[in-house]
């Protein structure tokens, strides 16, 4: 069997870096460890010998002064390899989740959402929507196949529905209100490009994206999502001062707050570990305070709106 010491080390392998680097106090925790007991978990490298998991108690080692021990990782999927050895004992909080999410992707941008969903444990409607951000910014390739959870090759996106046909006469409305309700009826099921279109024509038009939304019947941020993606600019919203950074901001918490009220329901708080309990109540409690503090600001922007 080869010994491999600290000095046949030639770098870090990019799957080291998935998952956070530990804060100075648990190292330091670890290093303790360490010094009392060994490092019980060898450092795993490459056969090229890169780093591939154990950054932290490679760390440790060196405070706790004790000599590293390394193993070598013979099988194929080191990536997978890494994620395996942290994901159930790292305890990553959302922002740290869709931060790992974006790293696979960018590393796996091929596999589909339901496949990288199972390996991290998380939502595939949370992955879809980090994946969508990230080639909304041209960060990662918009593929038009996908690997599946069994290595099977599957579109990116499932065939679009046919639009239905439009009446070659307008609808007629019995009021005057229904004019509308009868307009937005004849657009339904439009494909996003097509809804594109219209956007950049009602934009050039000096249109806002409210005023926009209503007329082709979608919703205004649905509306300021489409120009985002397809870089159609809507001068209307910016002469009204509407800070685009803060509104994709607010709808990417929104679209994580929608995954986290359809996921919540499903935890059974009976086979909750008891010992991690406080640690998710306290980070609850203070995601919650934060979105109380947003809560308010947006009651009293839509008070001081009327």
């Amino acid at each position: 069997m080869t010994v491999i010491r600290e000095e046949d080390i030639t770098g870090i392998h990019e799957a080291a870096d998935l998952f956070p680097e530990m804060g100075e106090e648990e190292i330091a925790e670890l290093a303790d460890d360490i010094r009392r007991n060994g490092l019980l978990v060898p450092i795993l490298v490459t056969q090229d010998r890169k780093l591939l998991d154990g950054r932290n108690r490679m760390t440790a080692t060196t405070i706790a002064d004790v000599e590293p021990k390394f193993v070598e990782y013979t099988g194929d999927d080191p990536v997978g390899a890494v994620i395996s050895m942290n994901i159930r004992r790292r305890h990553l909080n959302n922002k740290q989740k869709r931060e790992l999410i974006e790293k696979l992707l960018r590393m796996r941008s091929d596999k589909s959402n339901k496949a990288i969903a199972d390996q991290l444990q998380v939502d595939d409607k949370t992955v879809a929507s980090v994946r969508a951000d990230l080639e909304g910014r041209s960060e990662i390739p918009n593929a038009d196949t996908r690997t599946d959870t069994l290595g099977r090759q599957q579109p990116a996106s499932k065939p679009e529905r046919p639009t239905p046909a439009e009446p070659e006469e307008p609808i007629e409305a019995e009021h005057p209100g229904d004019a509308l309700a009868a307009h937005v009826a004849q657009r339904r099921g439009m494909p996003a490009a097509a809804r594109a279109v219209q956007i950049e024509e009602l934009a050039k038009a000096g249109k806002d994206s409210k005023t926009i939304g209503t007329e082709i019947g979608i919703a205004p941020d649905r509306v300021r999502r489409l120009a985002r993606e397809n870089a159609i600019p809507i001068p209307a919203d910016q002469r009204k001062g509407i800070d685009q950074e803060s509104v994709r901001i607010m709808e990417k918490t929104v679209d994580t707050l929608d995954v986290l009220t359809m996921d919540l329901p499903q935890i059974n708080f009976n086979r909750l570990p008891k010992e991690e309990i406080p640690h998710w109540s306290s980070t609850m409690k203070a995601a919650l305070k934060e979105i109380g503090k947003v809560d308010r600001e947006l009651a009293a922007r839509a008070k001081g709106s009327k």
